[in-house]
């Protein structure tokens, strides 16, 4: 898909041709729009054969349609063939001989159709991380052209979906969210769907740290070792957590809502050497919160529970020690955090 953009406004714009992918810059040798008499002329480069469209949109509460449409080059009139649409329209030249031909397009104020759009219907909020929620309505059987979202009283976004993100929200704070349906012309329903929600009341009591985006994250992998395949420890393989190299690191904003950090630290399988050997670490706003000291591959797994009441910046590193070159695996299997009290 092509999109073209302009700055919106108050007269016909001729937005895009159909010779070339630049809409326009190949093949449009001038154009000039009379305001007065909602008149465009102008002249294009033809290729024999090829129908040849200029393409025109309408401001935002105006309606126009092409009263008439000519166009000729040396040997005479070209044959032409007008399409109106609320809120655009068409013409298309064909030419029997590659040449440039000039044209003219006359419009006339037309009836704008005013869809009576209707609120949409079950409007829910699903949490996404620790911080944001996706909005989410019913699909509606009556036309509409897309929606418009509010936050607060405020517009935050438009979607042709139905459903809207919201990250980058106060955990604590009370939101208002108002989905308004929209028509083509901008008009919008009457009556807004509204809900009213905090994050905090949507988090569950426990959540796995890979289900949350992290702040930042360096040679780790979600749900998966760094070799790409599933997390494998003592030949047991485990589907949730974060797997990292050897020297590696990743943090997360846990917001001040957590209680604790559960998990169980390893080698992983994949590591090339039978003596790799790592600390795993968990740092807190900035303060080491445990560590574990020398873990080998043969130790298998070693289980951590860590206090993180009223943390906001969550740390979790992995240092390579004796044997480890960076390239073996240090897996955090299972890790999760439970949410404090509401």
């Amino acid at each position: 898909r092509v999109l073209t953009l302009l700055p919106a406004t108050d007269g016909v714009q001729l937005i895009s041709t159909s010779r070339h992918i630049t809409q326009g810059w190949v093949d449009l040798i001038a154009q000039r729009y009379d305001e007065t008499s909602n008149t465009y002329k102008g002249a294009s480069k033809l290729v024999k054969d090829d129908p040849y469209e200029l393409r025109f949109v309408f401001p935002q509460e105006k309606n126009f349609a092409i009263k008439k449409a000519a166009a000729r080059n040396s040997s005479g009139s070209l044959p032409v063939r007008v399409s109106n649409h609320q809120g655009w329209a068409t013409v298309q030249i064909l030419s029997q001989r590659t040449a440039e031909a000039s044209w003219e397009v006359v419009f006339e104020p037309s009836d704008i159709y005013h869809y009576p759009t209707r609120e949409p219907a079950n409007l829910s909020a699903e949490r996404a991380g620790l911080d944001g929620v996706i909005l989410r309505w019913s699909p509606q059987y009556y036309l509409n052209a897309g929606y418009r979202v509010y936050l607060n009283g405020k517009v935050v976004g438009h979607t042709s979906n139905t459903s809207f993100p919201a990250p980058g929200l106060d955990p604590l704070a009370t939101y208002t969210a108002e989905v308004q349906t929209v028509w083509e012309d901008g008009s919008a329903s009457e009556r807004k769907a509204e809900l009213k929600f905090t994050v905090r009341a949507l988090l569950p009591d426990e959540l796995f740290l890979s289900d949350i985006e992290p702040l930042r994250a360096s040679r780790v992998e979600m749900n998966r070792s760094v070799s790409g395949s599933p997390m494998s420890v003592g030949g047991k393989r485990y589907e949730r957590g974060v797997g990292g190299r050897l020297n590696s690191e990743v943090e997360y904003d846990v917001k001040g809502l957590c209680g604790s950090l559960t998990a169980r630290v390893g080698i992983d399988d994949a590591a090339n050497s039978e003596s790799a050997s790592a600390e795993f670490s968990i740092i807190g706003d900035g303060k080491e919160l445990w560590n574990s000291g020398p873990v080998k591959k043969s130790d298998g797994l070693k289980p951590l529970t860590v206090d993180l009441t009223g943390v906001h910046k969550l740390l979790l590193r992995v240092n390579s020690r004796a044997g480890g070159n960076g390239r073996g695996g240090a897996d955090w299997v299972d890790a999760r955090i439970s949410i404090s009290q509401k």
